[in-house]
């Protein structure tokens, strides 16, 4: 081996190992690699699929976060639409409103969504939703309400799921969620879902919003 090669050759060594050890790191103090288990943030995720955590995020509105159950040794996942001092109730079109002010909603028609719960193909609504500037998309069956009990959030924060008509695993029924028991904000998703689905499509090494 030359000099110009041997050279070459440690160089590249040195950066897979700074890679590695940079990967760990960023692993260990850092981010979390999790698999998701249900269809309560569909469409925007899927069960089955791998995401990056970023650990202890400052979380803000809009984004997805991974806390504790408040009663139960798992996580749930939701979005976070209030934060301390705000104010979330149902509106009379069948969305909702934070501080009285409805977040603009599109409708992009009705897909026909596999729910993991009863195994069946549903009919779901589903389009996207902008509030404070950012964007992110939602679903629900036909003609159905939101139904959010008036609240103002105390000292926490309040999780929404984007699968508007999945129950059970957010602040409508668990009320507001400490923050300090959040693991973090899901950033990205490192696969998607396998066997590949039909109704939402979602690729590799994606920014997940």
């Amino acid at each position: 081996m030359d000099s110009f090669s041997g050279t070459l050759f440690a160089a590249l060594l040195w950066l897979a190992g700074l890679a590695a050890v940079s990967a760990g790191i960023l692993n260990l103090f850092f981010v979390r690699v999790a698999m998701t288990s249900d269809d309560n943030m569909a469409p925007t995720l899927l069960p089955r699929e791998r995401i990056v955590i970023w650990r202890d995020a400052k979380l803000d509105i809009s984004d997805i976060a991974v806390c504790k159950h408040p009663s139960q040794d798992q996580y749930v996942v939701g979005r976070v639409i209030a934060t301390a001092g705000m104010t979330i109730a149902s509106d009379p079109q069948g969305g909702y409103t934070v501080n009285g002010r409805r977040p603009e909603l599109q409708s992009n028609g009705t897909l026909q969504f596999l729910d993991q719960r009863s195994g069946h193909s549903v009919p779901m609504v589903w389009g996207t939703t902008t509030y404070t500037g950012h964007e992110h998309q939602w679903m629900s069956r036909p003609r159905e309400r939101l139904r959010v009990v008036p609240t103002r959030v105390r000292s926490g924060i309040y999780l929404l799921s984007d699968n508007r008509s999945s129950w059970g695993a957010d602040s409508r029924t668990l009320g507001e969620i400490d923050p300090s028991t959040c693991l973090g904000q899901v950033m990205f998703r490192l696969h998607p879902a396998h066997p590949a689905r039909d109704d939402v499509k979602h690729g590799w090494f994606e920014i997940v919003k």
